[in-house]
């Protein structure tokens, strides 16, 4: 797994505790620079810049093997910032909205963000796929 951009490490510290495995970080003010890194891993899970967002969706989509998972404002995830990902071959599975917390200051809904890969994955129910189904995407989902 890794944290793209660990700041102070709450993230690291948490997923060390909940699975095993190696957890790596980077962290661009500790000299790690996440679009230097060119590793792949499993699974990208962490709290991105919003500054660059798409850019830094696609490097987590050019590394993340099965999953990737980030907390994002809700107007982040606009029609072709998903369509996006699915170029990737990353659908969106889940979607937690959670309260802000006050020091936040943010008047806007924040989420947790989870894109599985497509061929990693059993599709659950209520799967994000934007516009018509592909030929792929129907080969995934099953005729319902």
């Amino acid at each position: 797994m890794l944290d793209p951009c660990s700041g102070t490490g709450s993230w690291v510290t948490v997923l060390d505790l909940l699975f095993t495995g190696q957890v790596e970080e980077n962290e661009i003010l500790t000299g790690t620079d996440f679009y230097r890194n060119h590793e792949s891993y499993d699974w990208i899970i962490g709290n991105p810049p919003f500054s660059n967002l798409t850019r830094w969706l696609e490097h987590s989509a050019l590394l993340a093997e099965k999953g990737i998972a980030y907390i994002l404002p809700g107007h982040a995830l606009s029609y072709s910032r998903l369509k996006f990902m699915e170029s990737f071959g990353f659908y969106l599975a889940h979607l937690h909205s959670f309260d802000n917390p006050k020091e936040w200051g943010l008047g806007y809904p924040h989420f947790f963000c989870v894109w599985l890969h497509e061929k990693d994955r059993v599709i659950p129910h209520g799967m994000v796929c934007l516009g018509e189904p592909t030929q792929r995407q129907t080969r995934l989902f099953g005729a319902d």
